[in-house]
């Protein structure tokens, strides 16, 4: 066995399944072996092309409105800005500019100073005929399609790549003394009204009511009171005050947005709410702002490395509300290098314009807009709001989305003036389109810019997602992309953020089981953790620790799929390139492995180039394929690669997609397939090849059975006799047969240890001559237990088992339709193909109507004949039986035939019950017994015979069975007996074949008192058998019998099974104690030896053998 660089393990593992082509992966010096999906783009079928083509046209749409510094679908990774990172106030002032906008149906055109257009106003006809186009692509047939299997394939590779390089990439990670915990976490999706737990809020109120319980507060139901006095009056003592009381944490919030608003309510008092979570109040928000500082200080003294982007929120109502908010941030000194503002514009213009706050939809956008503009161009007139937009990084859009939109045709804003909601699109395309011209003002005077950045996808249309496709830098939740493959799959394409937040959705509107985030990141999507309110959903201290900590419990996430997910975090983020440079590397704008350093991030280099690996892929298919989508002669499917050596009898024409493994010669399959683990399997794999050769199915020929008219072989002159539990036939083979069995053993490819057995001298023939013995099957099987319970050992089986199961799965998955297209040429179909039930007890092979009819049957032709002993050992009717047993036998039913298999899971004992007929063991022993009752088995012949007739004649073509029949080792005479009854109802059906099942009742026949041991068991169950095959014309119906049998099983179990150990070398059948069982293992050594005795004696006269 070779050590060097595991080269023995990859050849091994062909043995398991994988592909015979393990070639070299080397990309970046970085090596470890791949899932490889050979897809040759030249031969995809028109439908994958044309697919291929309208998801390419998508990405181009979002390129067109997003193509000016984000991400775009080849993951480069521009910065947004290279501005210094700014918290607090500018340092100098920043000159006024000359630059002038315009309002042209609700989109801003920028002028330059010189009056020429620099950013000309977007037009919301040509984004409507746009996004019409972007669903059309999305709600594709073929595109849906192409994209269910691409998502599979892409999940796959994740789910193969993690069984074959856990190991590896764990000791890359372990190379550097950078960990999960060091790793910079940005909580992206926050709002600040939420952003405290509930134990942080009820800990700042009480202790405000401890220190500052004086503290004038206006009230509308109390007038201007004190803090301690408002308390009073709501009849709230302090003992009173508990996070129970405090009312924020959930409840029942499940699909109830109205009941999730009302939990931003402390103590359930909307007042509350104003004066704590509030900027704007009579005490000009102090509390609020106190309890932000506490918060930034938890962000910057924490342990678990984290920062956020907190969401504060600006209505559109008035003109005022930018310089109100950002005069409040300034007056209380809210700067934190950990924090990154983010605005959220909640979807509520219908109320106000109810209220009559606004006029129109313009004006709401008037108010956003017009004041950001100002600040903009003159920052020196507007310090404090200059300040803030220095620390905004987008904009967010909020609401519920569950809410029924409107479905009015757009109109300019200014027009909006009904009190409808506008739709989702709308509000999207507004917002981005003067954000954008915003943008190109403050990246021509060297400011920051802003992102769009909304909630989507929580709930809702699937519209909402492609609105966002085409306008969003990133959006909150997305977990609605689960139902749409296509928007998913161009998700992943543009790489587009998601900042997921499942805890908050398994109490909104997706329970925690239900997420799609385990899926969404195994397929590559730009996904990351983030809480949402922690107020309502978390108990922690460290919130978005405690979200990473769920979901790794949860999607059993490892320590770097934790760290991939957190640099995507502040990839998403918007904090400014120096400081993501300081948090992930100075790299971390290039592209996959080029942008990661291990020593940031905690992601070894192996993980960022199998991502690439994959995206490429994935690229490069929709790439090619409309490169491709010009020519005319297209070939229908991709190749077949030889995965199985057996594809290499198909035709020249190779049709299929091939899915192997590929990895590297000079390393091992880490943890997989190291030679150490391997070792035993193929120890045991040969150790199978002893006893299995030993019946040498693989290279016997293929006998025609004997027809009736067949003239029966003649005696063999040699001598049946057992030895130590083996029977044996030793003597001589007539020539012909002699001259037969040498040739056919000679074979190439043949068993030698068997071929050897043949000597020049017929006269040493011996059956079981080469059969490994007792003591060495028992060794084996020792060495076998022992490999089971190796745990090392046992975890590679289970990470091959699984490899195997998604390569199948994978394939199945890639040449679905061309295997469909494959059968349609051949004139056969599922019905139609053969079908072999292998394993059915004849006694319950019948239909229940079936067993039923037959019973209704005896009984109106033989229910008052008295054939039957009673109890007292009188004759009785059938009739009468039944009437004992409380039966009407003119009233028989399914229900009282009482064997319909119910709640039986865990309970044998039940099961074995139902196999008795209306209950009783009397029915059983009369119509599903062979012989020992009154009839000598006739009805349960009788009705094996017209169950018989039934299937050859209805399924007689496609439908073969192997039913099972029991041989207990009584009586040799068993054999006799069950031939007769065969032969007397015809039981020998073209379309069966018998299995001989050994009962696991040992003890209870060794107690018979012509049975003193289990050797005598055996050669009860076995020496006819020999017999039959040594003289034929002595034994005519038993070599009838074993012409229609296939194999024997054993069947049953034991209560207190005995456990083998190297003592039991020695104990051989004639030995054992008749009042134990003997153990199941040792039992099939037995069967197997003398089977392979038996098999070894009827080939040789060219007889049928046996499994």
């Amino acid at each position: 066995m070779e050590e060097k660089g595991g080269t023995k393990s990859l050849e091994e593992l062909k043995k398991f399944g994988f592909s015979s082509e393990f070639e070299l992966e080397q990309y970046d010096d970085v090596l470890f072996p791949i899932l490889d999906v050979a897809e040759p783009h030249q031969h995809a079928t028109q439908e994958v092309v044309t697919a291929c083509v309208e998801i390419d046209r998508g990405l181009k749409l979002r390129e067109k409105y997003l193509g000016d510094g984000l991400f775009d679908y080849q993951r480069s990774l521009p910065p947004l800005d290279t501005v210094r990172p700014s918290y607090g106030p500018p340092e100098k002032p920043i000159p006024p500019s000359a630059h002038t906008m315009e309002w042209k149906d609700g989109c801003i055109q920028l002028n330059a100073p010189d009056g020429s257009v620099l950013f000309p106003a977007l037009s919301a006809e040509e984004f409507q005929a746009d996004y019409a186009e972007l669903k059309r692509i999305v709600y594709s047939g073929p595109v849906k399609t192409f994209t269910y299997t691409r998502l599979h394939v892409t999940e796959t590779k994740f789910r193969v790549h993690e069984l074959l390089n856990r190991d590896m990439e764990v000791e890359s990670s372990l190379l550097d003394p950078c960990d999960f915990s060091k790793v910079m976490k940005v909580d992206n999706h926050i709002h600040l009204a939420a952003a405290m737990t509930s134990k942080h809020l009820l800990t700042f109120i009480r202790a405000k009511l401890e220190k500052h319980g004086d503290d004038e507060v206006a009230s509308k139901k109390f007038g201007k009171v004190s803090l301690a006095e408002y308390f009073a009056k709501l009849g709230m003592k302090k003992e009173m005050i508990t996070v129970d009381s405090l009312d924020t944490h959930r409840g029942r919030t499940f699909q109830r947005f109205d009941v999730f608003n009302s939990k931003y309510n402390p103590f359930g008092e909307s007042e509350l709410r104003s004066l704590f979570l509030k900027t704007e109040n009579e005490m000009g928000g102090k509390y609020f702002a106190e309890i932000l500082q506490e918060l930034f200080d938890r962000l910057e003294t924490s342990e678990g490395n984290t920062s956020a982007e907190f969401r504060m929120s600006v209505y559109g109502t008035k003109p005022t509300q930018w310089e109100d908010l950002a005069k409040w941030i300034w007056r209380y000194q809210l700067w934190s290098p950990r924090n990154k503002w983010l605005i959220q514009v909640p979807r509520i213009y219908n109320i106000f314009r109810h209220i009559g706050i606004l006029r129109s939809f313009q004006d709401m956008l008037d108010n956003l807009f017009n004041p950001i503009f100002e600040a903009s161009r003159d920052p020196a007139a507007h310090p404090e709001m200059h300040s803030f937009l220095l620390n905004i990084a987008g904009f967010d859009s909020v609401d519920d989305e569950s809410k029924p939109e409107c479905m009015d045709p757009w109109v300019p804003p200014a027009q909006w003036t009904s009190e409808e909601n506008p739709p989702y699109a709308y509000y999207m395309f507004y917002m981005h389109a003067n954000i954008r011209a915003i943008n190109a003002l403050r990246r021509a005077k060297g400011l920051n810019v802003f992102t769009l950045r909304p909630h989507c996808g929580e709930s809702g249309s699937l519209d909402h997602l492609a609105a966002a496709f085409l306008t969003s830098h990133s959006i909150n939740h997305g977990v609605n992309l689960k139902n749409s493959t296509s928007l998913q799959y161009l998700y992943y394409l543009a790489q587009v953020g998601l900042s997921v937040s499942p805890l908050s959705n398994h109490n909104l509107f997706m329970r925690y089981k239900d997420s799609p985030f385990p899926k969404f990141f195994a397929r590559g999507l730009n996904v990351t953790l983030s809480t949402d309110d922690p107020l309502q959903f978390h108990f922690t201290q460290t919130p978005l620790l405690e979200e990473y900590t769920v979901a790794a419990k949860r999607f059993q996430l490892s320590n770097i799929d934790l760290s991939e997910i957190a640099r995507n975090s502040v990839i998403q983020s918007g904090f400014e390139h120096a400081i993501k440079s300081k948090w992930i590397g100075d790299t971390y704008h290039l592209s996959w492995t080029q942008g990661n350093q291990l020593n940031y991030t905690n992601i070894p280099n192996i993980r960022m180039q199998f991502r690439k690996v994959v995206f490429n892929a994935e690229i490069g298919l929709i790439d090619q394929c409309v490169k491709n989508a010009s020519k005319k002669d297209i070939t229908i499917y991709s190749r077949l690669s030889l995965v199985d050596e057996t594809y290499s009898k198909l035709p020249k024409q190779k049709t299929f997609t091939s899915v192997r493994i590929k990895a590297p010669f000079d390393i091992p399959l880490s943890g997989v397939a190291t030679s150490k683990n391997v070792r035993p399997f193929m120890q045991m794999y040969d150790a199978r090849d002893t006893y299995k050769g030993a019946q040498a199915k693989d290279c016997r020929h293929d006998y025609k059975p004997y027809s009736a008219s067949d003239p029966l072989p003649g005696k063999l002159p040699g001598a049946i006799s057992m030895h130590n539990g083996v029977i044996h036939y030793r003597g001589e083979l007539n020539a012909t047969e002699h001259t037969h069995w040498k040739k056919m053993w000679l074979l190439p490819g043949a068993v030698k240890d068997i071929a050897d057995r043949l000597s020049k001298s017929s006269e040493d023939f011996d059956s079981a001559g080469g059969l490994a013995k007792w003591p060495h099957y028992l060794n084996d099987l020792l060495k076998l237990e022992k490999v089971g319970k190796d745990l090392a050992v046992a975890e590679s089986a289970s990470r091959m088992l699984e490899i195997l199961e998604h390569l199948y799965s994978l394939y199945v998955m890639v040449n679905d339709e061309r295997e469909k297209e494959l059968v349609k040429k051949f004139q056969s179909d599922f019905y139609s193909i053969i079908k072999v039930d292998n394993h059915v007890h004849a006694s319950s092979s019948m239909y229940i109507v079936e067993f039923l009819n037959y019973v209704r049957s005896v009984v109106e032709r033989d229910g008052k004949k008295k054939l039957f002993l009673s109890s007292d050992g009188k004759k009785q009717s059938l009739r009468d039986l039944f009437q004992d047993h409380s039966l009407d036998p003119d009233g028989l039913t399914i229900d009282s035939l009482g064997m319909r298999a119910e709640s039986t899971i865990g309970r044998i004992d039940k099961y074995i019950a139902l196999q008795d007929p209306f209950q009783s063991q009397v029915f059983k022993r009369i119509f599903l017994k062979k012989s020992k009752n009154e009839v000598n088995g006739d009805y349960y012949g009788d009705m094996l015979s017209k169950h018989f007739s039934r299937l050859v004649r209805e399924d007689g073509e496609s439908r073969f069975v192997e039913y099972r029949i029991s041989i207990r080792g009584e009586d040799p005479a068993e054999w006799i007996n069950l031939a007769q009854w065969c032969d007397r109802h015809h039981l020998y059906c073209p379309n069966n074949r018998w299995v001989v099942q050994i009962p696991r009742k040992f003890v209870e026949v060794m107690a018979k008192p012509s049975v003193n041991s289990f050797e005598d068991v055996l050669n009860n169950i076995f020496q006819p058998l020999f017999e039959a095959t040594v003289d034929p014309q002595r034994h005519p119906k038993v070599h009838k019998l074993l012409r229609h049998i296939s194999g024997f099983d054993l069947s049953g179990y034991s209560e207190t099974e005995v456990t083998l150990d190297s003592s039991w070398a020695a104990q051989y059948p004639a030995m054992l104690s008749p009042n134990s069982e003997p153990p199941a293992a040792y039992v099939l050594y037995y069967l197997w030896a003398n089977i392979s005795s038996l098999n070894t004696l009827r080939r040789s006269r060219g007889m049928s053998e046996f499994d």
